[in-house]
């Protein structure tokens, strides 16, 4: 029976430690984020919409060998989009304090300041700046990493960050 005991405290403070010491979704999200990486499927939607919208200028286009040379282009931009992507990120990162400002920065060389509000469940993330508020979708959400899913139009785009250290 001792050990039934045992086996059942492991497993319940195994659990607890799993769920982010229980803590709740604002306290885990109020740190500092850095970039780790863009949800491949996202980006590759993204390159094939893009690729889709090219090939309109391409119709109009009489001369075969020109048209393929601006076919083949094409195709060669967009393969390097996701390095690009990874590199215009690679300094993002998303600083939110306990008391609901932040600070966002890394797309450019200003630190955007603003506040942000996170629903009760921890699945809906608002941040309002200078210019506007945007709504994302908090996809998940550790102690250690967050993935948003932005949405900017048609596009929507899954950003994964990791708690700095």
């Amino acid at each position: 029976m001792k050990k039934i005991n045992y086996l059942l405290f492991i497993a319940a403070f195994v659990s607890v430690l799993a769920t982010g010491c229980g803590q709740k979704p604002k306290d885990m999200m109020a740190k500092k984020w850095s970039f780790k990486e863009i949800d491949k499927k996202d980006l590759d939607a993204m390159v094939a919409k893009e690729m889709d919208a090219q090939k309109g200028r391409l119709e109009g286009m009489d001369d075969a060998a020109a048209k393929a040379e601006v076919e083949a282009t094409m195709k060669e931009e967009m393969a390097k989009a996701p390095e690009m992507m990874a590199k215009m990120f690679k300094d993002m990162f998303f600083d939110m304090k306990a008391d609901g400002s932040c600070e966002i920065g890394g797309m450019s060389s200003t630190v955007e300041k603003g506040k942000w509000e996170l629903s009760e469940d921890g699945k809906k993330l608002s941040i309002t700046d200078s210019k506007e508020k945007k709504d994302m979708e908090v996809s998940k959400l550790t102690a250690e990493e967050m993935t948003i899913r932005i949405k900017d139009g048609e596009m929507v785009m899954g950003i994964t960050f990791t708690a700095a250290k």
